[in-house]
């Protein structure tokens, strides 16, 4: 018989049950150390804290960043290694989550065992039971210097920028200003060495005029003297010679105006479609009768050419000054060209505008112009004609004809080799 004293044998189930929670502390181990291994491979600093927010541990990560073990982080707290220029806003941050339970995310700088700071995105999450209560924390520091210096080199980039603008802005606004300045200084002079030009111009006019219409004046009253003498002395029959003497002063001082009027561009004209090439043959014997045995004229005419919106009777006055002109700057013989062509301007040239005309040019191989007096040949009164030869008008009453009649004249000469005179007439618009 067993012993009255031995003790009982344990229940079947506190066996099984110890068994249990055996497993169950070992798999809870396992676990830790799983969870453990797997923190201290992250590349993030982490730990865990309890619900109070004391830091229980610290992964390896944390150790190698900051220089400092396990035992010493727990002596001095992590809050050691944060910056001080952030403690108090973290600190301060931290604590309500804590209190609250709600996640706490921030980002500060962290001293490292080199001393030098980096910045972290720190993230800490509260762990509950299934009654809903605060276990532990767990929380991650992740670098992001790179992301912090790349913003701040961004913001210097942008502030710099702004500030380049800004100077550049207020370089370009003074520039402008002094461009306005010499801009207004120029026009003024501009507009003084137009006035000065006006004056000379008056100036050369009234004095031609004045000088041109005194010869014919006195031919006109030298004239009418004459015949008031031979009147009064029963002469009478005289009287017809000094008539014509009168009536040819009085026509010349008409002609003087016309050509005024022209180089004013106030005559009255004539327009309607003209075959240039038609008009210069039916010139063609008057011209080589002009010009003399010495001059040869030659024609170089465009078939066909399109018909031109002009005055024909100033279009054939314009075309015998210039053979004339042309004449005269080959004293000793030479060779006249007439030549027509059709001309297209595509766009703006100087004072040409777009369109399509008819180019009549008059070529010599003359004297040419000197090159500094080139553009002065429309001038009223200005010739290189010796005395008596020419009145200077001649060019004008071209020059005013032309922009009459919304046409151009170009001019291009060589001293030495001759001149070339282009008239620019207006094609007729085609009808509809």
């Amino acid at each position: 018989m067993p012993r009255s004293d031995s003790p009982a044998p344990a229940p079947l189930n506190s066996v099984r049950d110890a068994r249990q929670i055996v497993r169950h502390i070992d798999s809870l181990r396992e676990s830790e150390r799983h969870f453990r291994t797997l923190a201290d491979s992250m590349s993030q600093l982490a730990w865990t804290a309890d619900p109070r927010g004391c830091v229980q541990w610290y992964n390896e990560r944390w150790s190698a960043y900051t220089g400092a073990s396990a035992e010493a982080m727990h002596a001095l707290g992590w809050r050691s290694v944060l910056h001080p220029a952030h403690r108090e806003r973290v600190v301060t941050r931290l604590q309500y989550c804590l209190a609250t339970g709600s996640i706490w995310e921030d980002t500060f700088p962290l001293r490292g065992k080199d001393g030098a700071y980096n910045w972290f995105l720190s993230r800490a999450l509260p762990v509950r039971d299934e009654w809903g209560h605060i276990t532990h924390w767990l929380g991650t520091h992740t670098d992001i210097t790179a992301q912090v210096r790349a913003e701040e080199a961004l913001r210097e980039l942008n502030e710099s920028l702004e500030l380049r603008v800004a100077e550049r802005t207020r370089e370009l606004a003074q520039a402008n200003e002094r461009l306005q300045i010499e801009m207004a200084e120029r026009a003024q002079t501009e507009e003084v060495l137009r006035h000065a030009q006006k004056m000379d111009a008056i100036g050369q006019l009234t004095g031609g005029i004045a000088h041109d219409f005194n010869n014919m004046l006195t031919g006109v009253l030298g004239a009418l003297e004459l015949i008031q003498r031979r009147i009064a002395s029963g002469r009478v029959s005289e009287i017809d010679r000094y008539m014509s003497a009168a009536v040819t002063s009085a026509n010349r001082a008409a002609a003087l105006t016309h050509r005024l009027l022209a180089f004013a561009r106030r005559q009255p004209l004539s327009t309607r479609s003209v075959d240039v090439n038609c008009m210069v043959k039916s010139m063609e014997q008057l011209l080589r009768q002009t010009t003399g045995e010495l001059i040869d004229v030659r024609l170089a005419l465009s078939e066909p050419l399109p018909l031109v919106e002009t005055d024909e009777h100033q279009l054939e006055n314009a075309l015998l000054n210039l053979v004339i002109n042309a004449r005269d700057a080959m004293p000793d013989g030479g060779v006249v060209t007439i030549r027509s062509q059709l001309s297209v301007v595509e766009r703006q040239q100087g004072a040409m505008s777009a369109g399509v005309y008819v180019q009549l040019s008059v070529s010599d191989v003359g004297c040419g112009i000197a090159a500094d007096i080139v553009e002065r040949v429309f001038d009223p009164f200005f010739t290189t004609k010796p005395v008596g030869r020419g009145t200077g008008l001649g060019l004008s009453m071209v020059y005013g004809f032309m922009k009459q009649s919304g046409g151009h004249v170009h001019v291009e000469s060589v001293e030495g080799e001759g001149t070339c005179i282009g008239l620019y007439v207006r094609c007729t618009a085609p009808s509809d």
